[in-house]
């Protein structure tokens, strides 16, 4: 009868919601969000509503797993409602809402929600489980990652700290909940230019996520990626003599962490990406140019299925692919690939802002080496880069005058023909991916924004001449 459906329906869902943390926790996430997606329906029946917000949230967790973070969003913010409606504003649940939704921020690069959200989190947690509590650790872990975005490195290696020696207290030294906090103090050891810190936590934290999980996981991978962009730094970083030892290393890892996401999520995701994207950078210092091209390719358009033609890392990617075309002297490709950056970098940014300006340079430059001193296309984007120079520094602006002597020096004939990089065997100029590689694609993004003033013109031409003095 009646009377039996209610707690029959409740029994069900909890069954579900078992089944579904196990599918979790081996990674198998599109069958995790089907079994939480039945227990929900079936609370929602039994019309208990403080488990159909639990399960809301734990579909959102697995949504950031899979990228799909404005459903992760909403989730939470479902979640959210449901508790304050039923338990007040105050209430642990309330909190572990909070910690997820800062995560999500973080992620996604809103950073002043994220660290709202986090605040609150951690006041809720610590008034009400006590400040050495194990969820305090993991919202600390996201502050971390909230200073470590910002750069911050001061702030992120005491909250990461603060973090880790929770965590193994409550837990133990091999606690796989170490391994992403291990991982990120790593990073801004490296940030902060102490190497064999880095190494050291890195390694750790490769430890305990192969023994706890195996290689084939989520968390194995992000390890992996990350040891192999400290491969990649640390040569440049600190004079190793052995650099393309090192760079070998950095390419075992990262195709490691590549075949394990591809494994997990398949090709379209933008975890995937990012692998794709450094491996290419690293096919560029190599002088690889195509390796870096397929590389490139897939990641570019796993972005743009992704993200859309008009996100910024559609538009990081497209950097890249310019360098590379570039130091082939492949210009109609790079001037391809420069055409639809400043479209993405005025839908962005504005017509008149210094990256959008930059952007119109480098067009600019690859027209010209592209036609030849005569370039109709390289004069008027140059004509239009310094136009809106003087429109917001002034006529005698520094910046100015650089952007004049470059148009007339453009103009000039030019000498006879030299060898490509790629023809003498001549490694390539930095292109940032060693310098840059410890960071996340987000990092890196956030790094160009910082620079308000554009860097010093590139001239390509000059570049291939001092090549070969």
């Amino acid at each position: 009868g009646n009377q039996h459906e209610f707690p029959s329906d409740v029994f069900a869902g909890e069954v579900f919601s078992k089944v579904a943390r196990f599918f979790e926790d081996t990674a198998r996430y599109k069958a995790a969000i089907e079994m939480y997606q039945r227990a929900r329906e079936l609370y929602d029946v039994a019309s208990q509503s403080l488990a159909v917000a639990e399960a809301d949230y734990s579909i959102a967790r697995v949504l950031t797993y899979t990228a799909e973070y404005k459903r992760s969003e909403a989730m939470l913010q479902t979640a959210l409602a449901i508790y304050v409606r039923e338990k007040g504003d105050s209430c642990v649940e309330v909190g572990d809402v909070r910690n997820r939704l800062g995560a999500l921020y973080v992620l996604t690069n809103q950073l002043k929600e994220a660290e709202l959200q986090l605040q609150k989190a951690l006041h809720i947690r610590q008034q009400h489980l006590g400040e050495r509590h194990s969820r305090c650790g993991h919202t600390l872990k996201y502050m971390m990652m909230l200073h470590e975005a910002r750069r911050d490195y001061v702030a992120a290696k005491r909250d990461g700290e603060q973090a880790l020696a929770i965590v193994e207290d409550a837990f133990g030294r091999r606690s796989p909940l170490l391994s992403d906090i291990l991982t990120r103090l790593g990073r801004i050891a490296v940030a902060e230019q102490r190497f064999d810190d880095g190494e050291r936590y890195m390694k750790r934290a490769l430890s305990i996520s192969e023994g706890f999980f195996g290689a084939q996981h989520t968390d194995t991978a992000t390890v992996l990626y990350e040891l192999g962009c400290f491969y990649l730094v640390r040569p440049e970083r600190i004079g190793d003599s052995d650099a393309e030892y090192s760079q070998d290393i950095a390419e075992d890892n990262l195709r490691r962490a590549l075949d394990v996401r591809v494994a997990l999520y398949g090709e379209q995701h933008p975890d995937v990406a990012t692998v794709l994207n450094r491996l290419g950078a690293l096919m560029v210092e190599r002088t690889e140019f195509d390796e870096a091209e397929k590389y490139f390719s897939r990641a570019y358009s796993t972005r743009v299925a992704m993200l859309g033609k008009q996100h910024s890392r559609v538009a990081q990617t497209l950097r890249h692919q310019i360098t590379c075309y570039q130091l082939q002297e492949k210009y109609e490709e790079a001037a391809a690939c420069a055409e639809q950056l400043i479209d993405i970098e005025t839908h962005d940014k504005g017509e008149e802002h210094p990256r959008t300006v930059a952007v119109l340079i480098r067009v600019g430059e690859i027209y010209f080496l592209r036609d030849g001193n005569r370039s109709e296309a390289g004069a008027a984007a140059l004509d239009k880069a310094i136009a809106i120079r003087k429109k917001s520094l002034g006529d005698d602006h520094k910046q100015v005058r650089e952007l004049l002597e470059l148009k007339r020096s453009l103009q000039i004939p030019a000498p006879p023909p030299v060898p490509s990089l790629a023809r003498l065997g001549i490694a390539a100029p930095a292109t940032n991916a060693s310098a840059n590689s410890l960071f996340s694609d987000q990092q890196e993004e956030e790094e160009e924004e910082e620079q308000r003033a554009p860097p010093p013109i590139d001239n390509v031409r000059a570049a291939l001449l001092d090549a070969i003095r």
